[in-house]
């Protein structure tokens, strides 16, 4: 099985075809998203993790729960940053933070 994938902005552009390895084949998306982090190099330089992605197929997105074989032979797989996680700081009234990949950032209302 080969898939196309191709990233989305501000992601390194690539369009590739991508092999995943056959004897240790992902078994969900997430683990997919895991395998692309590691043997993609521009995901691997950038020191994405499956976390970091989304994956999109045919303009809908693929959960990490699903099924690797919800992919086929030949679909086109593009790959986008996911949202940055918002936390609230429930030490500060008015206060708010969110954090992605290493840097972190706080605001005060």
């Amino acid at each position: 099985m080969r898939i196309r994938i191709q990233t989305q902005t501000p992601l390194p552009e690539l369009k590739a075809w991508f092999i995943p390895d056959v004897p240790d084949s992902p078994e969900t998306i997430y683990e997919l998203k895991e395998a692309l982090c590691r043997r993609v190099q521009a995901l691997h330089d950038g020191e994405y993790r499956g976390k970091d992605l989304v994956l999109i197929l045919d303009d809908f997105e693929l959960l990490d729960d699903s099924p690797f074989h919800a992919v086929r032979d030949g679909d086109l797989v593009r790959i986008k940053l996911a949202a940055p996680q918002i936390r609230v700081d429930t030490g500060k009234p008015g206060s708010f933070s969110f954090s992605f990949k290493s840097s972190s950032y706080t605001d005060d209302f």
